[in-house]
């Protein structure tokens, strides 16, 4: 067939009118063949079909088929017709028939990345265009697939400008995600606030770190001649109303973006975090326990319902609803760090008058439960405090709520909550506490790995009476800048997941280059139970790099999980990007921890494996064997920087300065090495955020410590201090 006939039917959805023009440019790149749109195939409505044509049907009706009554599911059929080809694409909605699209495409051998597509390697151009032998319908066995954006830390989504964010939004919606999270930090420009005269005044990006680009910046031709690393959208803007503007602007459009490619948006608050203008009027306004002290929250012995705090809490919510009314949900974070532990009696009181809550669990029960929490990242004492914290928080809530106005919005219904991070074994409560239309964002730990351990603790949510999601680590913070990848433990959570009926995920992480081949599973297995993570590693390498490099790729993928297992184990804070990363271990004195020089050793067998099939890598897969092959040499360039600052802190205390220096110099050295490498290959902002961040954290801490060390000076402040 040299032509396509797009039927989309009379008055198509924009999605639809979208998914004809999407399958209308990718036949013409895979196959070279022209492709026209027309809302229908019969006389009455259009010309007769080309002679020749073959015909791509995203209409139920002129497809001659039922609508599916699934809105998330979708067809895909072969059907021929008096020798014509037809290929039926219909969804039970616009965008599942997107989806449909999306899904024809794949089945053609392209592949979709995080970063862009990659196209089959032989050229189809003049070669005959055909239809998959298939007749399949998809249904997803998890629901809500939801990607978080907006966060923290310049090495994340928080670095993106609108341009970026929507072309990454383009890349999800053909791997089927549904949903886009935006977390939104009292801090950020996102929402001005203003109460009894008092107004926030001030709003920054990544908690206010500066991430100064000067001469010395390695990578700075990166940074377009800029003199400070910000977010494109809001680079030079320092007056506050004009930054907010921009900012509101911003997710607005990003918003929006998202509904044009089939997801709704939600956004997040933690209850009772509020910007540092506020805490003159805040009851019992203290200085939140968080990095670099940036919000304030009400005192650990402030009433709950205290009539100022909770009008505050109100109109703080309100305000959220009232600046983004395109966003359908609203997460209700607990803090990470819980308060009114010694009010939890008073609330557990109040709240089981109300809703009969010792029919499904007691205090003391929960209390008991979280006791035996020992492998929680900060141990059983941590995790009781979430318990009490939480109980107390949610009898706060409930009063909150008791206005119903704050959810409301014009032409439109409610905003719909959802209890984020709530300890979970309170979750069983939200049976009878959850509001109608209500549901759970479970966290359990901080990482994939953890939560295997516990794996038993899914089965605790109400699934039967609310829709549960749960958080997809899929690299952390505390591990930091090195390359991660958690797919296997996250295969064992989802199954478990789809065998106690959960509702979906969202997803948490940092850096996207990575995790291409987590995403990849994610995405197939969402629709196919049956997905491992060794399928989906094995399709996408031989997709993209090759069958001659694939099995070594694989290799590199899986060595990684198990470095991220490891890391999980020995190294949470290893390379969390924050100041004093690389200075804490010159401060300390210690030789590097003996699990670490193995993961150094275990990054250098992934990267050799890489590096020495990248001639083998095809054409259009080349860039991403490359990228992968640099992250894991820049992560082995980094561990030997580490190394020599802990051998160096160790001759400098013995002193032996001049064995000092000569280890300070081999950090140098390879901390340039790392960057160089990781520069050459960065393929999003923040990628660059994370440059930006290892010149101030890592690069010039080293630099200048040596300079100290060769100038005789331990007096230097560089040399004493660390965060």
């Amino acid at each position: 067939m040299k032509s396509l006939q797009i039927v989309t039917g009379h008055h198509p959805q924009e999605m639809v009118s979208f998914a004809a023009l999407e399958l209308q440019r990718y036949v013409g790149e895979l196959f070279g063949i022209s492709a026209t749109i027309t809302p229908g195939i019969t006389p009455e409505v259009a010309p007769e079909p080309v002679a020749g044509a073959a015909l791509a049907l995203l209409d139920a009706k002129a497809a001659g088929i039922d609508p599916l009554d699934d809105d998330q599911s979708f067809v895909l059929r072969r059907a021929d017709v008096d020798g014509q080809p037809r290929m039926i694409a219909v969804g039970g909605s616009a965008k599942a028939t997107m989806w449909a699209v999306y899904e024809l495409v794949e089945l053609w051998g392209v592949r979709y990345l995080l970063h862009g597509d990659v196209f089959p390697e032989i050229p189809t151009t003049g070669k005959q265009f055909s239809f998959p032998d298939i007749d399949r319908v998809w249904t997803p066995n998890l629901r809500v697939r939801c990607w978080r954006l907006n966060n923290v830390f310049a090495c994340g989504p928080e670095s993106w400008g609108l341009d970026e964010t929507c072309r990454f939004i383009n890349q999800v919606a053909k791997m089927k995600f549904n949903e886009i999270l935006f977390s939104l930090w009292p801090w950020q420009p996102y929402l001005h606030l203003e109460y009894k005269g008092v107004k926030k005044q001030e709003s920054y990006s990544w908690f206010n770190f500066k991430y100064p680009v000067d001469g010395d910046t390695i990578g700075k031709e990166l940074f377009g001649g800029a003199s400070l690393f910000e977010n494109p959208d809001f680079a030079g803007i320092t007056d506050y109303q004009q930054r907010h503007v921009a900012a509101k602007s911003q997710m607005r459009s990003i918003i929006q973006h998202g509904a044009k490619r089939g997801m709704v948006a939600d956004t997040t608050n933690v209850i009772v975090e509020f910007p540092l203008e506020v805490k003159s009027i805040l009851p019992g306004g203290v200085i939140s326990h968080q990095l670099a002290s940036r919000t304030c929250r009400p005192g650990s012995d402030t009433d709950p319902n205290d009539p100022v705090l909770i009008d505050l809490v109100r109109m703080n919510l309100r305000t959220i609803t009232e600046t983004y009314p395109d966003a359908d949900f609203m997460h209700l974070c607990m803090p990470e760090h819980r308060e009114w532990l010694d009010q939890t009696d008073d609330a557990w009181r109040t709240l089981d008058e109300k809703y009969n809550l010792s029919e499904i669990l007691t205090l003391e029960q929960a209390i008991e439960q979280a006791k035996r929490r020992t492998d929680v990242h900060g141990g059983a004492d941590r995790q009781v405090s979430r318990v009490k914290g939480d109980i107390t928080m949610l009898a706060f809530l409930d009063k909150i709520f008791e206005d119903q106005t704050i959810l409301q919005r014009a032409g439109r219904d409610p905003v719909r909550l959802i209890y984020s991070s709530l300890a979970d074994e309170l979750t069983p409560l939200l049976a009878k506490l959850g509001g109608e239309g209500s549901e759970l964002l479970l966290f359990i730990d901080y990482t994939a790995h953890r939560i295997t351990n516990r794996i038993d603790l899914l089965d605790n949510a109400p699934t039967d009476t609310m829709p549960c999601r749960f958080i997809f680590t899929l690299a952390d913070d505390n591990i930091g800048l090195l390359p991660q990848l958690a797919t296997k433990p996250l295969h064992t959570i989802a199954t478990r997941m789809r065998e106690t009926g959960w509702a979906g995920f969202t997803t948490r992480f940092w850096l996207i280059g990575d995790q291409d081949p987590c995403i990849h599973y994610l995405a197939r297995s969402c629709w196919n139970d049956n997905v491992t993570p060794e399928d989906a590693f094995a399709d996408l390498a031989a997709n993209v790099c090759g069958e001659q490099a694939a099995d070594a790729i694989c290799q590199a993928w899986n060595i990684v999980e198990q470095i991220t297992d490891q890391l999980d184990r020995h190294g949470m804070g290893f390379a969390f990007p924050v100041p004093g990363m690389v200075t804490k271990y010159f401060e300390a004195g210690e030789p590097i921890a003996p699990p670490i020089i193995e993961v150094r050793g275990q990054y250098e067998h992934a990267w050799r494996l890489v590096n020495d099939v990248l001639p083998n890598v095809r054409a259009s897969g080349r860039t991403f064997a490359e990228y992968l092959a640099a992250r894991l040499r820049f992560a082995v360039c980094y561990l030997d920087a580490v190394e020599a600052v802990c051998e160096a802190a160790i001759a400098q205390n013995q002193s032996r300065t001049e064995q000092a220096i000569d280890q300070m110099e081999n950090a140098l050295t390879a901390i340039r090495e790392g960057l160089e490498i990781f520069a050459a290959v960065v393929m999003d902002n923040s990628d660059r955020g994370a440059i930006a961040i290892m010149n101030d954290y890592a690069y010039r801490p080293i630099r200048d410590i040596l300079a100290a060390l060769k100038t005789g000076n331990p007096t230097d402040p560089i040399m004493q201090t660390s965060v």
